[in-house]
């Protein structure tokens, strides 16, 4: 059991003793429904024995950022090594797990610059689960992060000082009692981190990601799944509403191709109809305007058009209430100025694809500010 005066100052990042897990009963999901993590004083202990008997490939456990290492196509370079694992009893009487880390000079940067904060534990083999109740007894991996799942755990960094002050004359230990200075890190790991950039772009990334779907990410399961599940709607959403489009964007130029006559038929070539297609499909409002000339042209349709499923609508996550953006603008269409633009251009000589096209550039689908 370590004293008091080998933890580690916060305000000072440095090879030495961190809080590993927070003891306690935590709400977890991995997977198979909530559930609870009981981190007990027999939890602690074995965690304690298995770690300090087993032998690791190197120095000891690998410490990563987000738990990124289990990918081989990211950066898999150490940002610390996890050493040893000891018990320390706070002064309230309650066991806490605590591990010597030694950090690479990279990782000791990350603390410096308080790129990461907090840290994270992985339980795999070992763990039994009871009545909804996990019980670890052995550390399986762990990792810097800034959305612990495990809520309560002492930081592994911030401004505060540590109970090893130095008016105490804390000094951290190492694992055999003695002095310990960042000259113990590895040698071979002064190289410049290449993906550090990279890291910090995709957490922006995933910062901007939450503010868009307005979530405020607790770092549970269930809103991980939450927001997975608000993505996959979003995308299905979007394809649906493409599908939807490009069915009418064909339907049209279909009906339009077929009330061209023999001539006009050759001179609408593959290039002219796909720029057709692809002017409809950039303005709801050409397409709207278009089908609706083609509707007066043929007169009244006998046959009732089928009717239009709505799409589902979007609903908020449980966090903050999400408005939809109000329009600016709302499209107006002139149809009968449509139309009778296409016909004067058809009475001068203009063929029927040329005078839609015309008519369309002309303006005669007008827009009014609401």
């Amino acid at each position: 059991m370590i004293a008091t005066k080998q933890i580690n100052d916060l305000s000072r990042p440095a090879n030495g003793w961190f809080h590993i897990e927070k003891s306690g009963d935590h709400d977890v999901d991995y997977g198979e429904g909530p559930a609870v993590l009981r981190i007990d004083e027999q939890a602690i202990q074995d965690m304690v024995d298995d770690f300090n008997a087993r032998t690791f490939d190197g120095p000891g456990m690998l410490i990563d950022g987000d738990h990124l290492s289990h990918d081989l196509s990211r950066d898999t370079r150490a940002l610390g090594w996890l050493k040893k694992l000891d018990t320390y009893r706070d002064p309230s009487g309650t066991l806490e797990l605590y591990g010597f880390i030694e950090w690479t000079p990279r990782g000791l940067k990350m603390l410096q610059d308080k790129e990461y904060t907090q840290s994270s534990t992985e339980y795999g083999e070992g763990m039994t689960l009871t009545d909804g109740v996990y019980r670890p007894s052995r550390l399986t991996g762990f990792a810097l992060t800034n959305r612990p799942r495990i809520k309560g755990k002492r930081p592994l960094v911030n401004r505060q000082t540590s109970p090893a002050s130095d008016e105490a004359g804390g000094e951290p230990k190492s694992p055999e009692e003695g002095e310990t200075t960042q000259n113990t890190n590895m040698d071979n790991d002064d190289r410049k981190y290449p993906s550090k950039e990279m890291d910090k772009a995709q957490r922006a990334l995933f910062d901007s990601l939450l503010d868009k779907l307005d979530v405020e990410f607790d770092g549970t399961d269930d809103m991980s799944r939450a927001i997975l599940g608000r993505l996959d709607e979003l995308l299905s959403l979007e394809k649906r509403e493409k599908d939807h489009v490009n069915a009418e964007v064909d339907d049209a130029v279909s009906t339009y191709e077929n009330a061209l006559d023999e001539e006009e038929r050759e001179e609408f070539t593959e290039e002219r109809r796909e720029e057709l297609k692809n002017s409809l499909r950039e303005s709801p409002a050409a397409l709207n305007a278009f089908i609706r000339a083609l509707n007066r042209q043929a007169g009244p349709q006998k046959q009732e058009q089928p009717e239009q499923k709505k799409l589902p609508q979007r609903t908020p996550l449980n966090r903050r209430a999400t408005l939809n953006p109000p329009d600016p603008f709302r499209k107006k269409e002139s149809i009968d100025g449509f139309n009778n633009r296409v016909n004067e251009l058809i009475k001068d000589g203009m063929k029927r694809y040329d005078a839609y096209q015309k008519a369309t550039e002309e303006g005669f689908i007008v827009s009014a500010q609401r």
